[in-house]
């Protein structure tokens, strides 16, 4: 098959090629390799073009000598499938089955280590371009693979279907970045650069950078969920693409369309989108996909459960419709398929619909697995040490700074706390901590060049802590976040999985906690449950006490002094010799250590077991005998303190996981008298009963927990808890019972406060929703997403 396009781009390679191998005229011109594939009729790409014939490819074999450039030939082997009532075209160069054998060797040797996968060397993968390397090491210190990203780089590049899992930051954006620019550059003929420098200085006013037509139709189309996925995919796509003369470019929507129309209209090779502003783009019939052969899927499940699967259906019909036409030209007997990769950190069941519908033999890459049961420890990045919290709403917003301070640190270190609504979000970054701390906020609502602002001082550290709903739990890779916060559990375990792994990416270590009240408790069983961790991986801990605040204050203002020029210093000497001789030189620095961190009052301590902030944990040990009930331990309080303090002094008692104590609380008027008790320090120690002990514990011991083994009570609250929030959604709670709402369309009193009509005019209460098909006549009028 001669292809249409070769005319207008064939000619300044061909003159090159005459000069590299001095052929004649008539044979470099009939060589069909330089030309980019460019047109949908004559598309010979990885995953879709028509299939060539065994005499086309013999003769183009013929003509191209081992001598030329291995970067500039490409052998090609045709493969016709029945998926989808086409043929398709798979690219496979003669270095990946050299690339399968050494990922096979790999792994045998990682078994033999350990278990681990050892990253691969980028100088180990023939197929890895002298210009992508560059731009890997020199841009962002790249100089191998991880295992998701080595074992799914062959089949890419193979032009399979692909879906990918693996645990939140092991890499999974240069997973399809780099095969699939590779891909194209190998397609277009662009691996070498000597040919692309010659071509673009031949006719620069005609082509864009690498010699290719400066008016060209997107290759590739990678639709993410949110607007900040989309940017930080753009630029791992910038990095390769740019080093072979591809342009790139994002679509996304709270931006006006007339700049994007025209960037569209210059031409460009790789598109990242958010679904939304990609098929207002289709509608408006202001972009063509005729030429798209790889589409990709970033975050597959959170863009289903965003309520884009209208919106990913009809793109994929798009792309496929636009390919099929301009393949057949005109007829329905030839198909061209478009490759399709689908990757994510999890892959709920109901993703396998779109899988079977929409992709043709995938191959699954899936690294999470360990020992073949998803439900393992695996789930989870093991950099991320989990945590959890009982701490009740009131003092959530002060025992959460606190954290902040002893975790992420208030200067250096960065942290993400994520909240369920956009309400929840602005109330607590208002929160007098988090103000001293400089928050930044991120949700719907905030315009998108205030996100955008917001997030590049994130990422630069201007800002250390980012109050955020869902919008940041998905592939954003901001790097050296050292702490995320859940201000409650996360509706579902995908959703723990994807913010928790904010942290510990690239190999970092990181922190995940979780707070949760007596109502939430059940949620933390399930997602320890679901998780495969226990009580030693998800430990519950107690708020921040102030020796751990001040002490991590202390590092802060070390690190603070190395950022003091040195004419400051010198200003201050005096000074400070003067307080060196009237304080002494250690207690004289760590007061202006304490200032400077703004720590000159007394830190206020808070209870390990309640985070009351008026109240002291303490812990009761019996070295002899178990105690097995909370009235034991009342009962050997009894023994030895005060009856103004055991009669309603002692709050919340609860027994310890080793079966041999318990803690409890008492306020702070009455801790002076139990530590007095304390083995250590206590004037009166030796008057309690022999193997009796009572100490004032730095940390929580494991406690525990009553309700753990009634795992079908706990899925049934939860199954409660989301049809409740439904019913509330949608105002089916309380029909035809008299309430704050009223639908004058069904003629049903009820709804309930903020129901939902879906019948006519909604005349319902404050908050209420605006009904399909009618207007809300009601206090607050329609209540936009939560997110």
């Amino acid at each position: 098959m001669t292809t249409t396009s070769t005319s207008s781009a064939a000619k300044p390679a061909s003159k090159e090629k005459k000069m590299k191998v001095k052929k004649s005229k008539s044979k470099s011109k009939t060589s069909p390799k330089v030309a980019p594939a460019r047109s949908g009729a004559s598309s010979t790409t990885t995953s879709g073009g028509g299939a060539e014939s065994d005499d086309d490819e013999v003769e183009e074999e013929q003509q191209v000598s081992s001598s030329r450039s291995k970067t500039a030939s490409v052998k090609r082997t045709s493969s016709s499938t029945s998926s989808g009532g086409g043929s398709s075209s798979t690219t496979k160069p003669s270095s990946l089955m050299k690339m399968a054998d050494y990922l096979g060797k790999h792994r045998k040797e990682d078994a033999s280590a350990g278990g681990d996968f050892v990253p691969v060397p980028l100088d180990d993968i023939s197929d890895v371009s002298s210009a992508s390397r560059k731009a890997l090491v020199e841009e962002k210190k790249i100089n191998s693979l991880f295992e998701i990203q080595a074992r799914v780089f062959p089949h890419v590049l193979g032009g399979k279907d692909v879906v990918g899992k693996a645990k939140t930051g092991c890499g999974k954006t240069l997973a399809f970045c780099l095969p699939v620019v590779e891909k194209l550059a190998k397609t277009a003929g662009l691996h070498g650069s000597s040919s692309a420098t010659a071509s673009s200085s031949s006719s620069s006013s005609s082509r864009g950078p690498g010699g290719l037509q400066r008016k060209r139709l997107p290759l590739v189309i990678t639709l993410a969920p949110t607007r900040e996925l989309a940017k930080q995919i753009l630029k791992d796509f910038e990095l390769l693409g740019n080093a072979h003369g591809f342009r790139s470019e994002c679509l996304y929507g709270g931006v006006p369309f007339g700049p994007q129309c025209q960037l569209l209209r210059d031409g460009r090779d790789i598109i990242v989108a958010t679904p939304g502003r990609l098929l207002d783009h289709i509608n408006r019939e202001t972009i063509e996909l005729k030429n798209v052969n790889t589409l990709i899927l970033d975050e597959a499940d959170e863009m289903l459960s965003m309520g884009f699967q209208e919106d990913v259906d009809s793109i994929l019909e798009a792309i496929q419709t636009q390919a099929a036409g301009a393949a057949g030209a005109g007829t329905s007997t030839s198909t061209r398929v478009v490759q399709k990769l689908l990757f994510s950190a999890t892959l709920p069941a109901w993703v396998n619909d779109l899988v079977k519908k929409k992709m043709s033999h995938p191959e699954w890459v899936d690294i999470t697995k360990n020992d073949g049961s998803d439900k393992s420890a695996s789930r989870t990045n093991k950099n991320i040490q989990h945590k959890c919290i009982f701490c009740p709403p009131m003092y959530k917003a002060d025992t959460l700074g606190d954290f902040v301070k002893v975790h992420a640190g208030a200067l250096f270190g960065k942290t993400i706390i994520f909240c369920d609504s956009k309400k929840e979000v602005d109330e607590l970054a208002q929160h007098e901590k988090l103000v001293q701390l400089g928050a930044g906020v991120l949700h719907g609502d905030v315009q998108q060049n205030q996100r955008e602002v917001v997030m590049e001082n994130f990422r630069l550290g201007k800002i250390k802590v980012l109050v955020a709903t869902d919008v940041a739990a998905r592939g954003l890779d901001v790097p050296c976040v050292d702490l995320v916060i859940n201000t409650r559990p996360p509706k579902d375990v995908e959703s723990y999985v994807h913010r928790s792994g904010r942290t510990g990416r690239a190999g970092n270590k990181g922190v995940s906690i979780v707070f949760y009240s007596r109502s939430d408790e059940y949620m933390i069983r399930i997602m320890k449950r679901k998780l495969g961790l226990d009580d030693t991986s998800f430990a519950r801990v107690g708020p921040a006490q102030p020796f751990d605040i001040v002490k991590s204050a202390a590092k802060d203002s070390a690190r603070f002094l190395d950022n003091i020029h040195e004419d400051n210093i010198d200003a201050f000497l005096e000074q400070a010799e003067a307080l060196i001789e009237e304080r002494g030189a250690a207690r004289a620095l760590a007061a202006a250590m304490a200032g400077l961190t703004g720590y000159t009052k007394r830190v206020q301590g808070r209870s390990l077991l309640s985070c009351f902030e008026e109240s002291v944990c303490f812990m009761l040990k019996s070295e002899a005998k178990p105690i097995e009930t909370t009235g034991k331990g009342f009962y050997l309080l009894r023994q030895f303190l005060p009856e103004e303090i055991t009669q309603g002094g002692i709050k919340a008692m609860t027994l310890c996981a080793d079966g041999y104590s318990c803690v409890f609380d008492v306020a702070n008027e009455h801790a002076s008298v139990l530590r007095q008790y304390c083995q250590e320090k206590g004037e009166k120690a030796s008057e309690m009963w022999r193997g009796i002990t009572l100490e004032e514990p730095r940390e929580l011991p494991p406690l525990v927990d009553r309700n753990a083994g009634d795992w079908q009570a706990d899925e049934q609250a939860l199954r409660d808890q989301k049809k409740a929030l439904w019913e509330k959604r949608t105002g089916q709670k309380g029909t035809g019972q008299k309430g704050k709402g009223k639908d004058s369309g069904g003629g049903s009193k009820g709804g309930g406060k903020g129901g939902k009509s879906f019948g006519g005019k909604s005349g319902g209460g404050k908050g209420g929703f605006q009904g399909r098909g009618g207007s809300s006549a009601g206090k607050g009028g329609g209540r936009p997403s939560p997110y």
